[in-house]
């Protein structure tokens, strides 16, 4: 517990930790080693919330009606991919299996999602009117038949 005082007030301090080190008689790598701590502490809490501030956030947009995309890495955050409308999995190895994700997108390649959610949009124009071409086409044809 006074590791954590200790911490917390360096970090309200204006001193580097080798000098906040020095004038509360601690060795430097101890010192490191508390901060190291107290950081893997923090941001395993700070995760637990957002999760949970998270998926109500999620709710509540679904509730408004609107669609949700989300961008993760498909491991640690495979249940908020699937929860949301779509999911991208971003990663180094694009032939990685991950389950929750609706798609996967290179890691190198992820400045250029704007183009691929234009381009799937477009795409979905031509499929639509391709259905309807076909479908006429077959009513025609069909008529003439009969």
């Amino acid at each position: 517990m006074g590791s954590i005082i200790l911490v917390e007030e360096w970090k309200s301090s204006n001193l580097t930790k080798g000098d906040f080190a020095v004038s509360k008689s601690v060795t430097y790598h101890s010192f490191n080693y508390w901060i190291q701590k107290y950081n893997n502490e923090h941001s395993r809490n700070e995760s637990e919330v957002s999760f949970f501030s998270l998926t109500e956030k999620v709710s509540e947009i679904k509730n408004e009606g609107k669609k949700i995309m989300m961008i993760g890495d498909g491991l640690n955050d495979a249940g908020k991919l699937d929860k949301s409308d779509v999911g991208i999995a971003v990663s180094e190895d694009i032939f990685r299996f991950t389950p929750s994700s609706d798609a996967i997108i290179e890691a190198s390649k992820l400045h250029l999602l704007p183009s691929f959610i234009s381009i799937s949009q477009f795409s979905k124009i031509v499929l639509k009117s391709c259905l309807g071409f076909s479908v006429s086409y077959n009513i025609v044809g069909l008529s003439i038949e009969i």
